[in-house]
């Protein structure tokens, strides 16, 4: 599983931002999408063959542009928990 922050460009509202969210959604790959209008970003945890070409097709068929992303870290596990 990895995370990536997504930047989004053309989200206005509230509705802009769902439907980003439930286009990304509908990914297979895709395991948790949390958009944030007033960031114009979307941070997704997906599997690793999700490819960030489909993604921003995805998006683009929602009527939105990707104009970048970057990994996101992962917290490491504390002593005695399980990763």
């Amino acid at each position: 599983m990895k995370r990536i922050r997504l930047s989004i460009d053309g989200m206005t509202c509230g509705h802009c931002s769902k439907s980003v969210h439930d286009a990304l959604m509908s990914m297979d790959g895709v395991r948790s999408c949390d958009v944030r209008l007033e960031a114009n970003c979307a941070d997704l945890a997906v599997v690793s063959a999700v490819e960030i070409s489909a993604i921003a097709e995805k998006v683009a068929d929602a009527g939105y542009r990707l104009i970048g992303f970057s990994p996101l870290r992962s917290h490491p596990a504390s002593d005695g928990e399980a990763s």
